[in-house]
């Protein structure tokens, strides 16, 4: 595995593709997780995670993940307002965005979070 590894949680077949897509043409190293398992034995990575599809207890998972391991969490969901930014963010996302929004600068936002690994 290199240095830049994605794990997805997510059941978007528009985003997987996309995603898949990117991954393939910078040579990142993608995988997809459907729990909190699959994801323990990564060290360093970029979590890709629908806000819509996970359960708060896993968001407290993670977040203990985010204090022992490198992980850069990144949260989309369709509706996006202030609050609910400042709500995923105290459950643990670096980062959060509007589904269309991550579509659309996917490929600069890896690259900008991989270039400053």
């Amino acid at each position: 595995m290199n240095n830049n590894c994605i794990i997805a949680w997510m059941d978007d077949m528009h985003m997987s593709a996309h995603l898949a897509k990117v991954s393939t043409t910078h040579s990142y190293d993608l995988r997809f997780c459907e729990k909190i398992e699959d994801i323990l034995d990564f060290k360093s990575f970029t979590l890709l995670i629908d806000l819509n599809k996970i359960n708060e207890q896993n968001f407290k998972q993670i977040d203990e993940l985010h204090q022992r391991k490198s992980i850069t969490f990144i949260g989309f969901c369709e509706e996006l307002n202030q609050s609910l930014i400042v709500y995923f963010k105290k459950l643990g996302c670096d980062m959060v965005f509007k589904r269309h929004d991550l579509m659309k600068n996917l490929n600069s936002i890896l690259i900008n979070i991989f270039h400053s690994l």
